[in-house]
Order: C-alpha cells, then sequence, then structure tokens
C-alpha cells in the first residue's frame, strides 16, 4: 500500500495532476490561509475515505506542495499545511 501512494504521488507530479488539484483547491476555498487549510483537510478526508491513509497522505504531500509554491502564499502557510 505503501508503494502505491508513492506512485500515486509520483504520477501525480509527473503528470502535473498535483498542480492542477492545488489550483481546484484555492479556486473553491479562496486565497486566505484559514481557508485554504480547511479546503486541504476536507480533501485528505475524502482521500482517506477511498484508499489507505498512507496513500493519502503521499497524495497529499503532492497536492500541497505547490500550494506552498504558490507566489500570495503567506511564508508561515507551508509548514502548517505540511503539518
Amino acid at each position: 500500500l505503501f508503494l502505491a501512494g508513492l506512485t500515486l504521488a509520483a504520477a501525480a507530479a509527473r503528470t502535473g495532476l498535483d498542480r492542477r488539484l492545488a489550483l481546484s483547491v484555492l479556486d473553491l476555498v479562496g486565497h486566505t490561509p484559514r481557508r485554504i487549510l480547511l479546503g486541504v483537510m476536507a480533501v485528505a478526508f475524502v482521500l482517506s475515505m477511498f484508499m489507505s491513509n498512507t496513500a493519502a497522505t503521499a497524495l497529499m504531500v503532492a497536492i500541497v506542495t505547490p500550494m506552498t509554491r504558490w507566489p500570495g502564499a503567506p511564508a508561515a502557510l507551508g509548514p502548517r499545511l505540511l503539518l
């Protein structure tokens, strides 16, 4: 299961799916840090319902990483999202 989760994360990063999902979450919830954190928690909740927790975590790291590199992101947002 762990290898499958890492494979999904690598495939998402290679195809650009991680950036598209990150932008979709940002468009849906807005750009305030509180709402971004709520959106990330909601996505993690939904993913962990349908796949193992390890795979969901690996995929969430791939989705959250582009959010931390977003030009308008506050500096303290990155560590909070990755925790």
